[in-house]
């Protein structure tokens, strides 16, 4: 059995954690929307708490059936994306108009964010790469899954909106993708349109062909992690049963 510790705060979608600088952090989306930040030393109480203006939510438009049809929009929440590497502690959300963003969460005064041009309608997935460096993974509008690294010009400068992107042609999900870096090369994982999850390696000369694990079948977003030289697939199976899988 897990000793956990319930917190006091409360959360509209999952959360997000990483470990950076011999320090936890937990990011969370508010029930009021707004992305919330907080680090513990311990694991069990958090501390330095702060609520970002920023809010990670979409709107969802429902029709009503019947004679009268009418139709009504919804907000909901989303998860944020952490990760935390060398100089940077990033953070990633989508906004309420679709839009990808990434903050260096690291810096003392939570600076600005940089809001990218590509548009999602669900929660993206971050990893660090290099120290410094970052990749953002996302579904765009078209359900096509992407991919955008980006390097830093010298170390702890600001982040840009400039970077190598690819559209992953023959990666198509109506879920939100995973990404994290494994034994020196990013990896990816989605949920396919057959609902089964779907593994591909980006090396540095670019994306290699997708694997398809034919027993792996989920309704949802699959998770991802490195853990001592091996690589951790998560997902909620079809029966709603959590899986867990070691990756060769």
């Amino acid at each position: 059995m897990l000793a956990s510790v319930r917190l006091g705060e409360k959360s509209a979608a999952a959360c997000a954690v990483t470990t950076w600088r011999d320090q936890l952090y937990l990011a969370w989306t508010g029930t009021d929307m707004h992305i919330n930040v907080a680090s513990s030393a311990d694991g069990r109480e958090i501390m330095g708490k702060q609520r970002l203006a920023e809010v990670s939510c979409k709107r969802v438009t429902k029709s009503s059936s019947g004679t009268n049809q009418s139709s009504t929009t919804e907000t909901v929440a989303l998860a944020p994306a952490l990760a935390g590497s060398g100089p940077r502690l990033c953070l990633a959300w989508t906004g309420s108009d679709g839009a990808l963003n990434v903050l260096d969460a690291g810096r003392p005064d939570y600076s600005r964010p940089v809001t990218f041009k590509e548009r999602t309608a669900e929660s993206p997935s971050l990893t660090t790469t290099e120290p410094g460096d970052l990749a953002v993974a996302w579904t765009g509008t078209d359900r096509h899954v992407n991919l955008l690294t980006v390097a830093e010009d010298s170390p702890g400068a600001p982040l840009r909106t400039g970077g190598a992107k690819s559209r992953l042609d023959e990666a198509k999900s109506d879920n939100a993708p995973a990404v994290c870096r494994h034994e020196g090369r990013l990896i990816l994982a989605w949920t396919g349109s057959d609902r089964r999850i779907n593994l591909l390696t980006v090396a540095g000369y670019g994306p290699g062909p997708p694997v398809r694990l034919e027993e792996a079948k989920s309704y949802g977003a699959p998770a991802l992690c490195s853990h001592q030289g091996r690589l951790i697939l998560a997902w909620t199976g079809s029966d709603r049963r959590i899986n867990l899988a070691s990756v060769q």
